[in-house]
């Protein structure tokens, strides 16, 4: 694919009618049909062959790919196991140009950002709070940018692996918040991570481009925007949840990251006014994924 290639993305939106993740068991027969839409697919358990005209490929569990409209194709169901794939519609308004867009993709990369992003849209739209549409619009976004008009270098710096004490630090955080978000010590979040607090932070540094404290400080801001857009709890309530122990630091930590206090801001979207979250940045997905959305 061309690095050059321009395409509509801000136009693009979400089709939430086809959008949730499926299974196929392995007697299921073969699928043959002819898309209607643009569509992702991601495998998450098994293998199947995917078949469009001459081509064909054998998808892995952590592989994206992508389809336009009107490809006669047909998918073989892994024979051993399940499969299960999450799907995503979208739809490009006729005044965008879907000439530019590839006719098929397969994307490789189970340990970077972009399958953390599909579970994320599916999240969204599963749970429907607040501005979810606006929210999945912005999402769906981000991911066909980072995997159609990203350099290939970029695809590759967010493809590394993730090492496994930061597997342990999700794991540990995500069992303590489960009744409520709160901030952790650097001891503590080393102590969770099962390495020295020098390395953890080189470890952040490298994936996240940033410490452990601000990541998960973006994390609890990102659970408050959420329940600000749909949530009726008093301030206080919602400051208390994600962790913060003073509403006046929750509100200027918030005003901060959004340029917005909390209870403009949760007038705002009340009004149906769509606000940027764009502080969000594509590599925190990961962490969205693991820590808010999953489950």
């Amino acid at each position: 694919m061309s690095d050059s290639l321009i395409l509509p993305i801000q136009d693009v939106q979400i089709n939430p009618t086809w959008c949730a993740v499926t299974s196929f068991p392995p007697t299921a027969e073969s699928l043959q049909r002819v898309t209607e839409s643009h569509e992702i697919r991601y495998i998450m358990q098994g293998h199947i062959e995917w078949q469009y005209g001459q081509h064909r490929h054998i998808v892995h569990p952590g592989d994206l790919w992508m389809a336009t409209p009107h490809i006669a194709e047909q998918i073989t169901w892994d024979e051993t196991q399940t499969t299960r794939f999450a799907y995503i519609q979208y739809i490009i308004p006729p005044t965008s140009s879907a000439l530019a867009w590839p006719c098929t993709l397969v994307h490789t990369g189970s340990q970077s950002v972009v399958p953390h992003l599909v579970q994320h849209i599916i999240a969204i739209n599963r749970h429907r709070r607040g501005q979810w549409k606006q929210e999945a619009d912005y999402a769906l976004r981000t991911l066909l940018s980072l995997v159609l008009n990203d350099s290939e270098s970029h695809v590759t710096d967010t493809n590394q692996i993730v090492p496994a004490a930061i597997e342990r630090l999700f794991l540990a955080i995500r069992a303590q918040w489960k009744n409520g978000l709160c901030a952790f010590s650097s001891d503590v979040l080393a102590g969770f991570a099962g390495c020295s607090r020098s390395h953890l932070f080189r470890l952040f540094k490298n994936h996240f481009d940033c410490s452990p404290d601000q990541l998960l400080m973006a994390v609890r801001l990102e659970m408050a925007r959420d329940l600000l857009s749909w949530n009726d709890w008093p301030i206080h309530q919602i400051a208390t949840y994600c962790g913060f122990s003073c509403p006046y630091h929750f509100s200027r930590s918030f005003r901060t990251a959004t340029t917005h206090a909390p209870s403009r801001f949760r007038k705002k979207t009340r009004a149906g006014e769509t606000l940027s979250h764009s502080w969000i940045r594509k590599e925190y997905y990961y962490v969205l994924s693991n820590l808010i959305w999953n489950g």
